[in-house]
């Protein structure tokens, strides 16, 4: 039993650093949803990328559903993300795929990647979507997968919310903000799916210029007519439009588990701005030319090329209180697995090897006992071992004995 007790208590010292890691994993089978709703902002017309006047708000509705797929492993899962937006009576859907190492739960450079499209693949090691790792903390710094710019941005602490009481669980809060990023080449063909305009001609943009007050048909034909064929070229260019994307997101995370519990609200903008440097050729005629017409259409396009972006689109959106709930309920879950493997077992393991090792103990202890030697008194008659014999006094040694030696010996004196 002594054998078994030491077994079982290497058992549980081996546990957390053994077994754990290969028990504590991302699932292999995962299908959930979440539900977001909020609003959705369009800045401009999509066919002309001019300015609406008034802005138009619209009510937004997102479903995230994020499942595994075939091709996945005991070290890593292949993950689907789609994304549905219903915006109004319209909607869209978008698919990503990601392979997650299922300890670390960061994405893998694998060719099985990719955004939007399997056509194109992308290198996301080292970042994180679905999830974040176990044992998030606050003071962390996480590296987030973006689809729309292609690459990650880092994910902080929220100082607004540092620890939150919520659903009976404790959470930490996280944010990701950053804006001006230009957006991946291959969503501009996403961006064209949606209606919107990749590029402008040459009139559209003497049309937002003149709506600024720059005399544009005056400042060209006070060029000298050497510059005519320059003037006749950019007529006929089209600008293309560069697109940015702005993003300001807050969550709360439960950190064991590295579970994203609630979405407190993500604001999402993507940008336009010309690009004029097609109309390089022209821009130098303007300078060499001195016209007041003309100096005023070459600071317009200068100042054109200094300005911040113009918002094309926005949303703002948040997670749904059912969702919330729902997310909680399934965080909650997976706290108990992680307590079962993590906590109850080695402990489990530790306590039997403590009781058995006792019962070894105290046997040992009881045969001690009964095996023991008992010491009996010598009667009177007999001799104990090693002892001499003792002679017996004389029948003539009465009371005086006690205080004087033998008559006989007296007398001999």
């Amino acid at each position: 039993m002594f054998a078994v007790a030491v077994v079982v208590l290497v058992g549980a010292a081996l546990w957390r650093p053994l077994a754990v890691p290969q028990l504590v994993r991302f699932p292999s089978h995962l299908d959930e949803t979440t539900h977001y709703s909020g609003t959705f902002t369009l800045h401009v017309d999509p066919a002309t990328s001019r300015p609406l006047a008034d802005p138009m708000t619209l009510p937004l509705e997102i479903d995230r559903r994020v499942r595994t797929v075939a091709g996945g492993g005991a070290d890593t899962a292949v993950v689907e993300e789609a994304v549905s937006y219903r915006i109004a009576e319209t909607s869209q859907r978008e698919r990503h795929r990601y392979v997650i190492d299922r300890r670390s739960m960061e994405h893998r450079d694998d060719g099985r990647s990719w955004s939007f499209s399997p056509e194109n693949r992308t290198r996301q090691a080292g970042t994180y979507r679905v999830t974040l790792p176990l044992g998030t903390s606050a003071d962390g710094r996480y590296r987030i997968w973006e689809n729309e710019p292609g690459r990650s941005f880092w994910m902080v602490g929220d100082p607004a919310r540092a620890r939150v009481r919520q659903n009976g669980l404790t959470l930490i809060g996280l944010q990701e903000v950053w804006q001006g990023v230009p957006v991946a080449e291959y969503y501009l063909a996403e961006l064209g799916k949606q209606g919107f305009a990749l590029d402008l001609s040459f009139g559209q943009l003497a049309a937002s210029l003149i709506s600024e007050g720059v005399d544009v048909e005056r400042a060209l034909d006070a060029l000298p007519p050497a510059d005519a064929p320059v003037v006749d070229a950019a007529r006929d260019l089209r600008l293309p439009l560069r697109f940015f994307r702005d993003n300001d997101g807050h969550a709360l995370v439960e950190p064991r588990t590295g579970m994203i519990v609630e979405l407190l609200y993500s604001e999402e903008a993507i940008t336009a701005a010309p690009d004029l440097a097609p109309l390089r050729e022209l821009r130098d005629a303007l300078d060499a030319a001195t016209s007041p017409e003309v100096t005023a259409l070459a600071d317009a396009l200068d100042a054109l090329e200094r300005a911040a972006p113009a918002p094309v689109y926005s949303l703002r959106y948040e997670q749904t209180a059912a969702s919330v709930a729902d997310a909680a309920r399934r965080t909650k879950d997976e706290l108990r697995k992680l307590d079962i493997v993590e906590r109850y077992v080695p402990g489990g393991l530790a306590a039997v090897s403590a009781g058995l090792l006792v019962v070894v103990c105290a046997g040992r202890w009881r045969d001690r006992r009964s095996r023991a030697p008992v010491e009996v008194a010598p009667d009177a008659g007999e001799r104990a071992p090693g002892e001499r014999r003792r002679q017996p006094a004389p029948v003539h040694a009465g009371r005086e004995a006690a205080s004087g030696p033998p008559l006989h010996a007296r007398s001999t004196s």
